[in-house]
């Protein structure tokens, strides 16, 4: 089986167009796309005219939310300089009303009139989560336009902590899950807290996690922003395909659900049974595992999930496949490089962009994209399995 897998894309169109011609031309058996999909709210803010148009059937568009929304929560007891901060910080990043008004329903609209047409004239079945800059409340739109979509456009599959048989181009999917050549797809959006505004797939990283999280990772920060459906309004499309309003308003982050509980909850329901074997499971995870070479920002410092780390070790899923940070394949090159300019020899040839973390049932390879949207150049893995092994992987860099 052979897989694409690209991250990052933050509504960069051109990326997204070789991504899907690429799919073809390398015949992959699937395109697999792993967060931060939309455009970010500084480019969407920049799209914000005053030709902006009223609701339409499709595509809704956010009201105004009340103005006590933006008031200063204090999550923590004790955390009073902390909410100031958050309310600073709102004010300075989301300048209006108006800008805060249009930025999901922005991203939104740009999803579904330029991205998700595109993703349909792939030649074989997309698979893509969301990351922290997609705005969460608008995955039931995205879900309701994927189900009422003709049989003619291609497949495209949202998962949102889901596992989903993979199948070969041809294959008869009923037929292929009982056989043991197959492998399965597990989808998850969730990342440890950052210093980004919008905490909508962020989440406390390991159970027993406090504010300090006391351990090697850089201190993420509680305080930021979520899209959310008001509580009194249905968490559904309406029957028309539109939804209800997104607003943000402080981001209400406890240590509960954790990053470690989503993963257990999934290893519950589908390892502990032995419905899926870790061994034919590809993991697509916006967030990388902590201390490889797929979590290395630009500080130097490894971001990456302890829980995801120690989940790993204990399962050893065949290969993660990972973005978030795009500068990590960079950082681990440059590090790589730093350090054997103080070797004597430099003899060392370079490292692979990939890692390995040996676990209790084998080493499972993590995989980053590492690609960076301002570029004209889009970079992506090719990810070819064999034999439940992972029998070749590369990183791919094309000018667009």
């Amino acid at each position: 089986m052979r897989l694409l897998f690209g991250s990052d894309l933050h509504g960069n169109l051109r990326h997204y167009a070789k991504l899907v011609s690429h799919a073809k031309l390398l015949n992959v058996d699937a395109l697999l796309l792993g967060g931060d999909l939309g455009p970010r709210r500084g480019n969407l803010a920049s799209k914000a005219s005053h030709t902006y148009v009223a609701p339409s059937s499709s595509i809704y568009y956010p009201g105004a939310p009340p103005r006590e929304a933006y008031a200063p929560v204090h999550i923590m007891p004790g955390e009073q300089s902390a909410a100031k901060g958050f309310h600073e910080a709102m004010e300075e990043h989301l300048k209006d009303d108006t800008e805060r008004c249009l930025t999901p329903g922005l991203q939104q609209e740009f999803f579904l009139s330029q991205i998700l047409p595109l993703l349909q004239t792939c030649a074989v079945p997309v698979y893509l989560i969301f990351g922290n800059s997609d705005f969460r409340a608008n995955v039931p739109a995205y879900k309701y336009a994927v189900a009422q979509s003709p049989p003619e456009v291609q497949r495209v599959t949202i998962l949102d902590g889901d596992v989903v048989y993979l199948a070969r181009k041809n294959d008869n999917v009923e037929n292929q899950q009982t056989e043991a050549d197959g492998y399965w797809l597990f989808g998850t959006p969730w990342v440890p807290l950052s210093h980004h505004l919008n905490k909508d797939w962020e989440l406390f990283d390991s159970n027993g996690d406090d504010i300090k999280q006391p351990d090697q990772r850089p201190k993420g920060s509680v305080w930021g922003a979520v899209t959310a459906l008001p509580p009194h309004e249905a968490a559904s499309p309406k029957s028309d395909g539109t939804t209800v309003s997104a607003h943000f308003f402080p981001a209400l982050v406890s240590p509960s659900p954790t990053v470690q509980s989503q993963l257990e909850a999934f290893s519950s329901t589908h390892l502990d049974t032995n419905r899926v074997d870790p061994r034919r499971l590809v993991v697509m995870s916006h967030g990388p595992p902590h201390m490889t070479r797929a979590d290395i920002i630009r500080a130097g410092k490894h971001v990456g999930s302890l829980a995801l780390r120690r989940w790993t070790e204990k399962w050893s899923p065949l290969v993660i496949l990972t973005g978030h940070v795009h500068e990590t394949v960079k950082m681990s090159q440059k590090r790589w490089e730093k350090q054997k300019s103080s070797k004597s020899n430099g003899k060392e040839s370079a490292p692979e962009f990939y890692d390995v973390i040996s676990g209790a049932g084998g080493n499972t390879i993590v995989a980053p994209s590492g690609n960076d949207f301002k570029t004209d150049v889009v970079s992506f893995v090719v990810l070819d399995l064999e034999d439940h092994r992972v029998e070749k992987v590369e990183r791919i860099n094309l000018h667009v």
